[in-house]
């Protein structure tokens, strides 16, 4: 969901892969704190059996977001698609 909602704002991709790649890095204390298990070591395990990483797998997801597709299956009016892409407030 945040691909899509950075992506509707215009967040460069660079920026969105970034994002994801700081959730990756603090997602282990959030689980860890609920009693969730972690996978990341599964998940990085997977991507070098493909030949990848996390955040070139990742990448390679937001290169292929076609926000525009995404735009027209979404149902949004053409307001609701303005207060996304100019929506700025701090998010908490």
């Amino acid at each position: 969901m945040s691909l899509a909602l950075l992506s509707i704002a215009g967040v460069a991709a660079d920026a969105i892969v970034d994002d994801y790649l700081v959730t990756v890095e603090t997602a282990p204390a959030l689980f860890a704190s609920i009693g969730v298990p972690v996978h990341e070591e599964q998940i990085e395990a997977l991507c070098a059996e493909h030949g990848t990483t996390v955040a070139d797998a990742f990448r390679a997801v937001v290169d292929g977001f076609d926000v525009d597709a995404f735009v027209a299956r979404s149902g949004l009016d053409a307001s609701e698609l303005e207060a996304l892409r100019t929506f700025r407030a701090r998010v908490t």
